[in-house]
């Protein structure tokens, strides 16, 4: 499709601003070791995981996200790998909660990792020490930077910078750097579950103009309250950021499915009623 003047002028400025973003983020030294296995699971913290059976994953190469250490799913699938990407997992200047949510999370590690796991953490985490931190908790963990530096502009540049590692669609959910660090580690077939998105029936705006979130989770999918979406830990999202986060996010899985499909890679979407729509539903 023709692009108009203007968006001429936006891919330049956004090509631009991802040479420059590359330059100085991220690290042109990361590897990843090609796996033995053709198929990897990625478990998303989605409501729908709950029915999951989890003998369907018994002896799967499965990648686990987030908070998932904290359920007794982590010691029963023994995840492989595992993917840490939101700010609040290493910021300093998040609010009290998100403190005692990562404290929580790093201690359920520790008390609980007894098999040999690969966590992969943000190269711009380096600053705050996270990887010194997650050193400490356990000899059977190993931690692995990734750059999740936003690549946009011409495709020239963005299939470049994916290829070398440099760089990914603008990471605004956990999923996105999962499915690539996949890709990146040469699965063949990426079967995602887990990975609902379905939180676009769950805003609302209450009476003093805030708008409100509930995110569920499938460890939490029963309790799980409206809330306000914080960025990088702190603060207010309004409707508008919290729908082009939304936005954003979508848009990268369609990038991510047409880079995988060119390089004969297949990601299939396993999670029934999910609202991405980017993925195939079916293998070939």
């Amino acid at each position: 499709m023709t692009m108009t003047p203007t968006e001429k002028i936006y891919s330049i400025v956004d090509t631009a601003l991802t040479g420059i973003r590359i330059l100085f983020s991220s690290s042109w030294n990361i590897r990843f070791t090609d796996q033995a296995n053709d198929s990897i699971y990625i478990l998303g913290n989605g409501p729908s995981l709950n029915d999951i059976a989890t003998e369907k994953l018994s002896g799967k190469v499965c990648l686990a996200v987030n908070n998932f250490a904290m359920t007794p799913l982590f010691t029963e699938i023994k995840p492989a790998f595992y993917v840490i990407a939101a700010p609040e997992y290493w910021l300093e200047h998040v609010d009290h909660n998100y403190k005692e949510m990562r404290n929580n999370l790093f201690a359920q590690i520790k008390d609980k990792l007894s098999w040999n796991m690969e966590i992969f953490i943000p190269y711009k985490s380096r600053k705050y020490k996270l990887k010194d931190r997650l050193h400490a908790l356990s000899p059977n963990l190993k931690i692995s930077y990734y750059n999740d530096t936003p690549a946009e502009g011409i495709a020239v540049l963005t299939q470049y910078a994916y290829k070398k590692r440099l760089g990914m669609p603008r990471p605004h959910n956990v999923l996105i750097p999962s499915i690539m660090i996949a890709i990146w580690k040469n699965f063949k077939q990426i079967y995602l579950f887990g990975a609902d998105h379905s939180w676009l029936s769950e805003i609302f705006v209450s009476e003093d103009n805030t708008a409100y979130l509930t995110q569920k989770h499938f460890y939490d999918s029963k309790v799980a309250k409206p809330d306000i979406m914080k960025k990088k830990g702190t603060g207010t999202r309004k409707l508008h950021e919290i729908l082009r986060k939304f936005m954003l996010t979508f848009e990268a899985y369609h990038q991510i499915n047409a880079y995988a499909i060119k390089n004969n890679i297949s990601i299939i979407n396993k999670t029934k009623n999910s609202f991405i729509d980017a993925f195939s539903r079916k293998e070939n």
